[in-house]
């Protein structure tokens, strides 16, 4: 009687997994993106590419701000007045150490607050801006000086063709990337401590991906909806033990400590740009029940390209000494809904072996998540598809700008998207030290830009309209 129910038991289990292979099958199907589409920028040689070009150029041949040399500073500010007179008109200024605020003379009750954030990277004189008929080389060409050219241009030709902004702006800039990382933290606490509140806030962020970087067969314009947290870690030994910190290090790197959770929202990040997937990877994400323990295999091993958005990412520092002891540093920007503490969790075991010691550098807890149903997040969308027509858009979790996450104090609706499209050869140079940007790339920035401008509708309250 006993094998009998066994027997049966069995048989409906077989014939569970049998239909739900064939479900999922049929969902593999019919769950994938109609048309591959890529994006190509024409090439496009009127006199706006030419201006934008241009006028970028003389941004790039500036030595970027550093932190204690206002003259650079100061040049800068003056080419921001030479290039963009409506703005110097039409803006109060104020400056926060090396960052500054730009604030719209003309508030409007009933109108929305916007806040463009840039920033402009904090390096020393750069030598090598170099301009082609096509392209812009130089420190600043990859998003920071271009970004927030595209932003100062796109609100200029607003002004210009308007005599008014439909919005209530304040653009920031920033000079923290590079160097404290403090400014964006600042300026953050200085808009909370005022009570100003955003309706939408655009930041830097990956934006318009090849179809190579992800692994999928279309462009994708991946729009961020938060950041995760991060932390950092400094492992100490005497200096007369540094072999043992060098064999901790290699041990952390070669066992690979971290995998990838599949959890809730890293199933809906799958799901959505699974369409665009191959049919195997499609098929074991849509049936991950089943497929669990090989889709975070092939997600460690980077079989699924996707995993360099939705895993911790580790960054090493150098290995460093003074007079008494041997250090670096490790940077954790954690993976969507992973906890601080459970980096030493992992790493316990590891620190117990080697007898390290250790302190933490900083703790930043995740930014809360922009509700895709926001006015700003929808008007982002519709921006995107009329910019640029042939892509894809997701939403996702950044992992790996993890400092982008203050302003979700001032605003319920963050996005972290950047409209200047770089494809797979010039991100690669950009790894390497070597910045550049395709100039017909500004046209559609400025244009992004001010399509936001004039677009963003929202029913402004009250209560939420100071500035």
């Amino acid at each position: 009687m006993i094998l009998k129910y066994l027997g049966l038991i069995l048989g409906i289990i077989v014939v569970f997994l049998v239909l739900y292979t064939v479900v999922g099958l049929i969902k593999t199907i019919y769950l994938k993106n109609k048309e591959v589409k890529l994006l190509t920028l024409p090439n496009d040689n009127s006199d706006r590419t030419t201006l934008y070009g241009n006028e970028l150029f003389e941004l790039i041949k500036v030595s970027s701000p550093a932190t204690s040399n206002d003259e650079s500073f100061h040049i800068i500010r003056e080419k921001i007045k030479t290039i963009f007179p409506l703005i110097h008109n039409n803006f109060y200024r104020e400056k926060i150490d090396q960052n500054v605020i730009y604030t719209y003379k003309n508030f409007q009750s009933d109108k929305p607050n916007v806040l463009f954030v840039s920033h402009i990277d904090n390096l020393i004189f750069n030598n090598d801006a170099i301009m082609t008929n096509n392209e812009i080389y130089g420190a600043g060409t990859f998003d920071a000086k271009a970004l927030l050219y595209v932003i100062c241009k796109a609100v200029e030709e607003v002004l210009d063709e308007q005599g008014k902004l439909d919005v209530n702006l304040t653009i920031v800039i920033t000079t923290d990337d590079t160097s404290t990382k403090h400014g964006s933290e600042k300026i953050a606490k200085k808009l909370l401590k005022e009570g100003k509140f955003f309706h939408l806030v655009m930041e830097e962020g990956i934006g318009i991906v090849d179809p190579d970087y992800l692994g999928l067969k279309s462009n994708y314009a991946l729009i961020g909806i938060g950041v995760t947290g991060e932390v950092e870690i400094r492992f100490k030994k005497p200096l007369s033990e540094k072999h043992v910190l060098l064999e901790f290090l290699q041990d952390v790197k070669n066992n690979r400590l971290f995998k990838t959770k599949i959890n809730r929202q890293i199933i809906q990040i799958l799901k959505q740009l699974s369409k665009d997937m191959d049919f195997k990877n499609r098929f074991y994400i849509n049936n991950i029940l089943l497929f669990k323990h090989k889709v975070q295999k092939s997600l460690d091993s980077g079989d699924i390209k996707v995993s360099r958005i939705v895993k911790t990412n580790v960054k090493y520092g150098l290995v460093q000494e003074n007079e008494k002891e041997v250090y670096f540093d490790m940077k954790f920007e954690l993976a969507p809904l992973t906890m601080p503490s459970e980096v030493l969790e992992v790493l316990a075991p590891y620190i117990e072996k080697y007898n390290l010691d250790y302190e933490i550098i900083f703790v930043n807890g995740g930014s809360r998540i922009t509700n895709v149903n926001q006015p700003g997040y929808k008007c982002v969308v519709e921006t995107i598809n009329k910019i640029f027509k042939h892509l894809y858009i997701s939403p996702f979790i950044i992992t790996n700008i993890a400092e982008k996450r203050f302003f979700d104090s001032v605003s319920d609706c963050v996005i972290r998207f950047s409209p200047l499209y770089y494809p797979s050869n010039i991100l690669k140079d950009n790894y390497h030290g070597k910045e550049h940007i395709q100039k017909k790339s500004l046209l559609y920035g400025v244009d992004f830009f001010k399509t936001i401008l004039k677009e963003f509708k929202v029913e402004v309250k009250s209560a939420l309209s100071k500035m």
